[in-house]
């Protein structure tokens, strides 16, 4: 019974789990890439593990978040505001970019976070995918159906907004660890605000437009931020 409903609920959203599985591929396909030639960018992040056994269990990950969220909410991969939703992300992103470049300019970012291209050119858009799904995917589903078990409320919505402001705190908080000790008061609080702010926006995406809206507006960030910005800031401070 479980698996005829199972069954019955793929073939209802089919054109959801196709557009993540071709994003997927797509993704894997960029890791293989680099790991043809070079495990080098990924060891900051996946130390010596193979990082296409990373980006497969990651997505089996995200394929049951999916399930779960798209099942118990009105969150989903993509919706017909799609387009409306990557132009909003491109803009947004381009947004973001100005403080941190001023910040950057003044009391430089460390060196190491930046891959230069060629190699830059698939890293960026395959670590985007690992990020959206660890660091909100992943503990936004867990806690959405945390909280659905304890708050006793019919107001789905209520619960997804709980869940993004907690969420969004994650990737700050574990980033801003890299600063702390290292790094003046001000620059730490700040590169918090800003790391918070775009992880809210982030999520705030995913509710209204769905999943590949919130991948594709890291995505435009890291483009200006790691690619385009990286590449000018290593010639220019190191």
């Amino acid at each position: 019974m479980m698996l005829l409903r199972f069954t019955e609920f793929m073939r209802k959203e089919k054109m959801q789990f196709l557009v993540f599985g071709i994003l997927t591929i797509i993704v894997v396909v960029m890791a293989s890439t680099i790991g043809i030639s070079s495990q080098k960018p990924y060891k900051r992040f996946f130390g010596n593990l193979n990082p296409i056994a990373v980006f497969i269990l990651t997505a089996f990950i995200g394929f049951i978040c999916l399930v779960v969220l798209i099942k118990n909410s009105d969150l989903n991969v993509f919706n017909k505001r799609i387009r409306k939703g990557v132009c909003i992300s491109a803009i947004i992103s381009s947004v973001f970019l100005v403080p941190i470049i001023i910040v950057d300019c003044f009391a430089h970012l460390p060196e190491m976070i930046n891959v230069l291209p060629p190699e830059s050119l698939l890293f960026y858009p395959s670590i985007a995918y690992v990020v959206e799904i660890i660091f909100h995917l992943l503990p936004l589903t867990l806690l959405y159906v945390i909280l659905r078990r304890f708050i006793n409320t019919e107001k789905i919505a209520i619960i997804i907004w709980i869940c993004i402001v907690i969420v969004s705190l994650i990737e700050p908080l574990f980033q801003i660890t890299f600063s702390i000790g290292h790094d003046p008061t001000w620059k730490v609080l700040y590169l918090f605000l800003h790391i918070w702010a775009i992880n809210l926006v982030s999520l705030t995406l995913f509710k209204h437009y769905g999943f590949v809206t919130m991948y594709l507006f890291r995505l435009f960030y890291y483009i200006l931020w790691h690619i385009v910005w990286g590449a000018i800031r290593l010639q220019l401070f190191f």
